[in-house]
């Protein structure tokens, strides 16, 4: 009987340290599906919803610049751009690529994205702006099982601004 308890117990430490395995094609679709819920939020303007996806660290690097903004100074920063703009288009330009950790905690997408938005001028002319924009997008999954934005790298091509024909 101790031989069979010791077994038992050695079985039950064997399948206590294995490593499982993530579904990483699962986690795939749930980080695409972060990535379409993004795309939804810039165009209905929600910046509040945009702001949940973000972990309370995130860091960004854009313009040469890194910073670490509030939850409140990301979720502001993003709703005073929202509101100077109507979108026409915030596209991806070619589907995101996307890798992981060994462990599945860590993925980093790329995202190469076309937006184009219009806007008043200090005249009240409405402006017509193309960018080309390229980021890294570094998301951890949450303990709960979601994931976050941790880190944004960003970069785009000059942008292309001109008068809408009225």
């Amino acid at each position: 009987m101790k031989t069979y308890l010791y077994f038992i117990g050695l079985l039950l430490f064997m399948f206590a340290c294995q490593e499982v395995k993530p579904d990483l094609e699962q986690e795939k679709q749930a980080l695409l599906k972060l990535h379409e819920d993004q795309r939804e939020m810039h165009l209905t303007k929600n910046a509040k919803a945009f702001g949940e996806y973000f972990t309370p660290d995130f860091t960004s690097v854009n313009r040469g610049k890194i910073s670490q903004p509030s939850k409140e100074e990301h979720i502001q920063r993003f709703q005073t751009y929202f509101d100077q703009v109507e979108f026409v288009k915030w596209d991806d330009a070619n589907p995101p690529q996307i890798r992981f950790s060994d462990d599945g905690k860590l993925a980093y997408m790329i995202v190469d994205k076309m937006v184009e938005v219009t806007y008043p001028d200090t005249t009240g002319k409405t402006l017509k702006e193309s960018v080309h924009f390229a980021w890294v997008t570094i998301c951890r999954k949450q303990t709960n099982g979601e994931w976050k934005i941790e880190c944004v790298a960003s970069t785009n091509e000059p942008e292309v601004i001109a008068p809408i024909s009225q």
